[in-house]
């Protein structure tokens, strides 16, 4: 298959699922995951090569025709509402109604017994029919869209890039609940992810992808994380050691004192010391969600206080937050197409270094976004179109948050929809940029990840620090030990 640049995506590509089993699809960014399911699923059209289908040669124009011969894809949350409930997800937005008029408290009552069926006690996963998306986690809501394909009679589901920030619990709760569908329904699940750790545990075989080339398939046997990141990376992954790490000073730099957040009944305590690098370890999206909105002043904080350099702060704004040098890099976080790499870096920096009167100064916003931007060298401008990948893209994200040369920094969620060797590159350039804030935080439910650039962990378990690790006076394996029974909690 081509691009539309005529460069080769996918080359001897191939990959084979039986009924009853769960395969998994691995392979770093860009390396042609995607592309391969959308020709199964119907979105993209092959130049070369078939596609089998129960042992019959098939060839879709569109999406509709795959779904009709029971093969789905789920990639995200697009075509879930979160405002419907469990029952409305399920059955009213469906792809398909056989003609008849819709019945809420018959489909209410059937969406219950689905659910009945469905689940066991044994999988962790549960939730009534008549619950709001909106109150669900993000195991639930793919349960909501598995239930849904199941409903419309899939035989084959495509979970295309879901679980890239799923914590540990939550890929093993998927693993025993994917087994009983298997085992019980027949049905067959290709998953792909660009994290070895994640389909280790919960793949019956995993295919490995490199520059659009099938270079490996192995049997659940047959692996381990090593192994597989070594087959997806071509080169020998040895065991790493820890980053430099600068000494952490005395003096505290940020400090959330007794701070409750909305939804939560505790209070939250921690500090940044000058130099280090502290994580932030949540399994809960519902607290990350409303830390990150109090950061930046949309959620007002019920009760405590955030200081800087000893001194009491407000926020209520995004701009109180630059105003206070600190730098977010967070999830939610996006790209203004149409403008260059230099506008996209500088927009912040213009904020900044603009007077009260709302006169901007030019001068000093370009300087700083031209250090941050000779600094992360971008290698070519956004305007015009192009597509950029998602390492490139955390790369503009940090330069526009460094452009403000702030005294912290805070990232949520780095780590999400960069491979293992991305994340590698993008922290040890964080490591040695010239532009070097006071302290940073680090939000993620990956612990394996926050271990490789934090000096500090806090452990938050509704609402409050649960624990507190140092990286370097522990053993990495006692640490996910920790995270194991972390998780479970």
């Amino acid at each position: 298959m081509e691009n539309i640049c005529g460069s080769n995506i996918l080359a001897h590509a191939r990959l084979n699922v039986f009924r009853g089993e769960i395969v998994g699809l691995l392979g770093m960014n860009n390396a042609g995951k995607s592309e391969l399911m959308d020709i199964l699923t119907g979105r993209l059209r092959a130049e070369k090569g078939t596609v089998y289908f129960e042992d019959h040669p098939v060839f879709f124009t569109s999406p509709s025709q795959a779904n009709e011969l029971g093969i789905c894809y789920i990639h995200g949350e697009q075509e879930l509402l979160k405002e419907f409930t469990v029952t409305e997800n399920i059955f009213v937005m469906r792809r398909k109604h056989d003609g008849q008029l819709l019945n809420m408290k018959q489909l209410s009552t059937r969406c219950s017994r689905l659910l009945g069926v469905l689940f066991s006690e044994e999988t962790g996963i549960r939730f009534q029919a008549g619950d709001r998306l909106r109150d669900l986690n993000g195991l639930q809501r793919l349960a909501v869209q598995i239930i849904k394909t199941i409903s419309e009679n899939a035989k084959l589901m495509v979970i295309d890039h879901y679980i890239d920030d799923f914590p540990h619990h939550w890929v093993t709760s998927l693993r025993k609940w994917l087994s009983l569908l298997t085992r019980n329904l027949n049905i067959s699940f290709i998953v792909t992810d660009h994290k070895a750790h994640n389909l280790s545990k919960l793949c019956d075989r995993i295919f490995v992808l490199r520059s659009g080339m099938s270079v490996g398939t192995f049997s659940k046997n047959e692996y381990d994380e090593k192994m597989l990141t070594s087959v997806m990376t071509g080169s020998l992954m040895e065991d790493r050691e820890y980053y430099w790490r600068p000494s952490p000073g005395e003096k505290k730099i940020l400090e959330f004192s007794g701070v409750r957040i909305p939804g939560e009944k505790n209070k939250l305590n921690i500090e940044l010391i000058a130099n280090e690098m502290v994580g932030l370890c949540c399994m809960s999206h519902h607290f990350v969600k409303n830390f990150c909105d109090a950061l930046i002043g949309e959620v007002p904080l019920q009760e405590g206080k955030i200081l800087l350099d000893g001194t009491p702060i407000e926020i209520s704004s995004p701009e109180d937050i630059t105003k206070y040098g600190i730098g977010i890099v967070f999830g939610r976080a996006r790209l203004f197409p149409n403008m260059s790499f230099e506008e996209n870096v500088s927009i912040t920096a213009l904020r900044k270094f603009s007077a009260k009167t709302g006169i901007v100064n030019n001068s000093a916003s370009t300087l700083a976004a031209s250090e941050a931007l000779s600094i992360w060298k971008p290698p070519h401008l956004l305007s015009g179109g192009n597509q950029i990948d998602r390492y490139t893209e955390k790369k503009i994200l940090i330069s526009r948050a460094m452009a403000t040369l702030p005294q912290v920094m805070i990232y949520q969620n780095l780590d999400k929809g960069l491979d293992d060797v991305a994340y590698d590159r993008l922290v040890r350039e964080i490591w040695g940029t010239p532009i070097r804030p006071k302290a940073s935080l680090f939000i993620s439910s990956n612990v394996r990840n926050l271990i490789k650039v934090c000096t500090k962990i806090y452990f938050i378990y509704e609402g409050q620090v649960i624990n507190k690790v140092y990286p370097a006076q522990t053993t990495e394996e006692a640490m996910l030990s920790y995270y194991k029974a972390f998780c479970e909690m």
